[in-house]
């Protein structure tokens, strides 16, 4: 067997990984850092673009035993790099709710976190009628100093909310349980799909970026308590009357009226012959009798 040229081996290289990222972004002006997970808490990666003034949030998608190919060298980390924008607002909630809930704050004095110490990029990238969406402010425009108003918040995340039932909408997807690709079900069955439904997941995805005492104050303010009890109901309803199977027959009232006739069959005449064989056969041994085990 000849042996493959040294050359032509593949190599692993720890230091390449796969993103799936937007092109203008990866080209220039990139800048990856560190901030408070605003659901969680806990420390998360982002990717600011200075150009467009925009935020991205770093996702690892990783399942185990897999590697990538790439060129001629294998990567030992077979993870998928995930970049979706994020509204920086999101990075800005539990900040601008904790600390000016009472009075007005400036923002620079608001986003300091010894952790963190480049939350001061978020403060330069949000424009003055962004922070109006969760804040009121007061004095020179220039100071942004903001009091945090949970009656706009609130109407602003239900804005986003409505962006996401509509896009789910026009995506056409399956939210059925279980795995089904959308290939195999009739277009008609996903375009049926209950509004409650779609609204409850746009939730479950928007909740991903909230804490959850603001995760329940939108609950309530959605009233999705009520959909989601209406949706137990049904589902315990159709789980107690499964709908049973029926095989329906019918009936002509030709057939009723002229019934087919069933055929009698003649019972066949046994030959002298025949009989004498059976008479004779009486009283003797089956052949394989003589085969068994005595």
């Amino acid at each position: 067997m000849d042996s493959i040229p040294e050359s032509k081996v593949p190599r692993c290289a720890e230091s390449h990984r796969v993103f799936f990222l937007n092109d203008y972004v990866a080209r220039n002006g990139m800048q990856l850092f560190g901030f408070r997970n605003p659901s969680t808490g806990a420390p998360s990666k982002y990717i600011f673009h200075e150009k467009s003034n925009e935020f991205f949030e770093l996702l690892k998608f990783n399942e185990p035993f897999r590697s990538w190919f790439v060129g001629d060298i294998i990567t030992d980390d077979g993870g998928i790099y995930l970049c979706p924008p994020i509204d920086p607002l999101f990075l800005l909630l539990h900040y601008v709710q904790s600390q000016a809930s009472e009075k007005y704050v400036p923002l620079e004095h608001i986003l300091v976190d010894e952790n963190y110490p480049n939350m001061t990029t978020i403060a330069d990238a949000v424009t003055t009628d962004q922070l109006l969406l969760i804040a009121d402010q007061k004095g020179d425009p220039q100071l942004k100093a903001v009091r945090y108003n949970k009656e706009k918040t609130l109407d602003w995340l239900a804005y986003k909310c409505k962006l996401l039932q509509d896009a789910l909408r026009q995506r056409k997807l399956n939210l059925e349980s279980g795995a089904k690709s959308s290939t195999f079900v009739a277009s008609s069955k996903i375009n049926d799909q209950d509004d409650d439904d779609i609204q409850l997941l746009a939730f479950e995805i928007l909740n991903d970026y909230l804490s959850k005492q603001l995760s329940d104050s939108l609950s309530e303010y959605l009233h999705l308590d009520a959909i989601k009890s209406k949706k137990r109901k049904q589902n315990s309803e159709a789980a107690m009357n499964p709908k049973s199977k029926k095989i329906k027959m019918s009936i002509d009232d030709e057939d009723v009226e002229n019934p087919t006739p069933t055929p009698v069959v003649a019972e066949k005449k046994v030959s002298a012959k025949a009989k004498q064989l059976a008479k004779s056969a009486k009283g003797s041994k089956n052949i394989m009798s003589f085969f068994k085990v005595k």
